[in-house]
C-alpha cells in the first residue's frame, strides 16, 4: 500500500542534495582550489626518482613501491623520451 506521508518524505530526502547544491552554486559560497605538478622524474628499478630539474642531476625525492614497469607493444617512445610525474590535489574554501 502506498503512503503518501512516507512517499512524500523520500522525495524530499532525494531532491534535498539537489536543492542544497543549487543554493552553493547560487550564493557562491563554496570556491574549489586546484594545484596540478609535473616533475622530472625516472623508473630506477621499481621505485621513481623525482629530480629537481630537467638537467636530472639532482635526486630530490624517491618514491618506493613495487609496479609493472612492462613496455607495451607498438610503444612509439624511444630512447629520448623523457618520463614525467604528475601530481593534483582539489579543495575547497568557503564552506
Amino acid at each position: 500500500m502506498i503512503s503518501p506521508t512516507k512517499d512524500m518524505f523520500s522525495l524530499k530526502r532525494f531532491f534535498l542534495p539537489f536543492s542544497c547544491v543549487q543554493e552553493i552554486v547560487e550564493a557562491k559560497s563554496l570556491q574549489l582550489v586546484g594545484i596540478v605538478g609535473i616533475y622530472p622524474a625516472n623508473a630506477a628499478g621499481d621505485d621513481i626518482e623525482v629530480y629537481a630539474d630537467e638537467a636530472r642531476a639532482e635526486v630530490v625525492n624517491k618514491f618506493y613501491g613495487l609496479r609493472q614497469q612492462v613496455r607495451a607493444p607498438g610503444c612509439v617512445a624511444g630512447a629520448a623520451w623523457k618520463s614525467r610525474l604528475g601530481s593534483w590535489l582539489i579543495f575547497w574554501d568557503g564552506w
